[in-house]
């Protein structure tokens, strides 16, 4: 099923989970309306009613259609109406101070640079979450240059607090490593462990979870990586329940931005591979607790076309090891879980 390598501009169908999405079944279905379906019975039973007894079903069968065309004609006036009246999620966002409040839990420069270290050390090992280059250049900018955050800002500053929070959960281990290295960086790991602990990380999340709101109606790579990073920081308290939720809405979001497609946009490989690699990682964290916890899947593996990751030269991490195979290697045993599943 999984071929390892793939090329996302060949089109050979080898590369990607579903080589077909559209089923015969689905086409029938759109064609056979209720009205054709009152018909075919209309006519199986004609010759075993009176003529009386036939033109009643005809007369309510014809009353049936007239109301459910005017319900139709509702709903599709009212999609019209919302669209014209240029009705957007934008409407649904919070002010500006939500996102304020938000960054005013940020920790120091120097503190969110070994947190942001600790997290990509130990947290992002066997999964793709995050792009490091990307939320660097994210946070540098704002320590660097102080500029108002708006609520454009919503689903950055939303995973930057995510990744505090996973950071001060790892800070312990770092803390350890420390101790082949420099000492100046044992010092640094050391003063934050003793400055931040649990109620912070908890502080940090609580906070990001004041955004959810505005995330949800963002359609953006940024909002999925939010929900994800959710599920993963309450996946040792209740990984059947609330992460189960957030993996399923980190899905739901994807699918919404439909990253489980291939992408006709006009996007750079480095985005295609980021979409790709935020896709799988979603994919195969809700596979597993849904297997785990007997949990229903939230789509298909019939429905997605976009192709596998690819070791792409300009993702791997600079200072880190490349964990590109363990990405494959979680993503190839899940399938093998959900295949041995469904064989049972």
């Amino acid at each position: 099923m999984i071929d390892g390598e793939n090329d996302d501009s060949s089109n050979d169908g080898k590369n990607h989970v579903n080589t077909d999405a559209t089923s015969p079944a689905s086409s029938v279905h759109a064609e056979f309306s209720h009205h054709e379906f009152s018909r075919l019975v209309q006519q199986q039973v004609k010759g075993q009613l009176t003529d009386s007894e036939y033109e009643v079903i005809n007369v309510r069968s014809a009353t049936f259609q007239i109301e459910s065309n005017r319900v139709f004609h509702v709903q599709d006036l009212s999609a019209d109406m919302a669209v014209n009246d240029g009705a957007s999620s934008a409407q649904l966002l919070s002010r500006d101070t939500v996102v304020l409040e938000a960054v005013s839990l940020f920790p120091s420069a120097h503190s969110a640079v070994v947190l942001l270290r600790v997290f990509f050390k130990f947290a992002q090992t066997n999964y793709f979450y995050i792009d490091e280059e990307s939320i660097r250049k994210r946070l540098d900018k704002f320590y660097s240059y102080p500029t108002r955050v708006g609520i454009d800002d919503t689903a950055w500053v939303c995973v930057s607090l995510m990744i505090f929070a996973l950071g001060t959960q790892f800070s312990h281990l770092y803390q350890s490593s420390a101790r082949s290295s420099c000492k100046e960086r044992m010092r640094d790991a050391y003063s934050i462990s003793q400055a931040i602990d649990d109620t912070l990380a908890l502080t940090y999340y609580r906070k990001a979870s004041n955004l959810i709101p505005d995330i949800l109606a963002m359609d953006s790579i940024e909002s999925v990586q939010a929900f994800l990073l959710f599920g993963i920081y309450v996946l040792p308290i209740d990984p059947a329940g609330l992460s189960c939720t957030y993996l399923g809405i980190a899905i739901k979001a994807a699918t919404q931005f439909n990253m489980h497609q291939k992408s006709d946009r006009d996007l750079s490989p480095r985005e295609i591979e980021l979409r790709k690699r935020v896709w799988w990682t979603a994919y195969t964290l809700e596979r597993r607790i849904c297997i785990l916890h007997g949990r229903p899947v939230s789509v298909s593996r019939l429905d997605i076309t976009t192709n596998l990751p690819t070791n792409l030269e300009e993702l791997q991490p600079k200072d880190q090891i490349n964990t590109f195979q363990n990405n494959m290697a979680m993503l190839k045993l899940t399938i093998f879980m959900e295949d041995a599943r469904d064989g049972m």
